[in-house]
């Protein structure tokens, strides 16, 4: 112990806890780029009730509270019950079906939008996409009180359950079961491919701008950046703009041409149809619903 002015006290920087590689990922989880609940929402069910083999394009977590559930997830199934959740990857193909023999059955369903520029989606970090949660019970009890916040504040409720999930994954990162090695590791010249996407969003740029900013022919850019990201170039930079608009419908009151002409779409009626496309809404629906 070390004397001070108050006595024998000693600051405790808890050095040995986490292991040097698991800090290095909670680090760069936690310094990415934020991403939003776009809902959180109880439910409950009676047979017959089942969601048949889809995709989507967000995010989705799903959290059993009572009963079973069966549901599959890229082919692969399992049964779930309280105190598990699976992450769902936005266009992984999954279904859910009820289990077991139960009254009712009821779960907590979040759907989640990354807002990042650059790095692979972190909800593809986990090595299984059925989980187990560390505290269950804590979990639980803050995400009723998020969805019971939506009530009076929509916006605070989702920043809420968004920070609910924060812990989640940290927690998995803790126990070993998030492993997400490549979050924001792409290769300089990808990344710098992507702040040249990200900047000039509302420019008319092509495929061939994006390569020769960064020295590369058409081809060859496309393979790198596909291998990298997982997804081909025009598929990315069009699902920055989307993600742009999106930002801006939230935060400030441009009307629908301005929106559409910052985030680089060449009509107002292409923004509109592909906005609907990726988010299911309009985007004046999605402004009412997340301003």
């Amino acid at each position: 112990m070390n004397n001070s002015k108050y006595g024998n006290e000693e600051k405790n920087r808890l050095t040995d806890l986490i292991p040097e590689k698991k800090m290095i990922l909670m680090e760069r989880f936690l310094s990415a780029q934020q991403f939003i609940v776009l809902n959180a929402s109880l439910w409950n069910y009676r047979k017959p009730w089942q969601v048949p083999p889809r995709q989507i394009n967000d995010n989705l977590i799903f959290l059993p509270l009572e009963g079973e559930f069966e549901i599959s997830v890229d082919g692969t199934a399992n049964i779930l019950r309280r105190g598990d959740c699976v992450f769902i990857p936005e266009h992984i193909t999954h279904s859910f079906y009820l289990h077991g023999d139960y009254s009712v059955w009821s779960n907590i369903i979040l759907h989640i939008l990354p807002l990042y520029p650059y790095q692979r989606n972190i909800f593809s970090g986990f090595n299984s996409p059925f989980q187990q949660l560390i505290n269950p019970e804590a979990i639980i009890k803050q995400l009723y009180q998020a969805i019971a916040m939506r009530n009076r504040n929509t916006n605070l409720a989702f920043s809420y359950a968004a920070d609910i999930l924060r812990s989640v994954i940290i927690d998995a990162v803790t126990a070993g079961t998030y492993i997400n090695k490549d979050l924001l590791l792409l290769s300089p010249r990808i990344e710098q491919a992507c702040v040249f996407m990200h900047k000039n969003l509302s420019a008319n740029i092509s495929i061939e701008d994006i390569a020769e900013s960064i020295n590369l022919k058409a081809v060859q850019f496309r393979r790198i950046f596909q291998k990298e990201t997982g997804q081909k170039p025009n598929v990315y930079l069009q699902r920055l703009r989307i993600l742009n608009s999106a930002r801006l419908l939230m935060r400030y009151d441009y009307n629908l041409d301005k929106v559409a002409e910052k985030s680089g779409f060449n009509s107002t009626s292409y923004f509109c149809t592909s906005f609907q496309k990726f988010f299911q809404m309009t985007p004046e629906q999605f402004r009412q619903k997340h301003r």
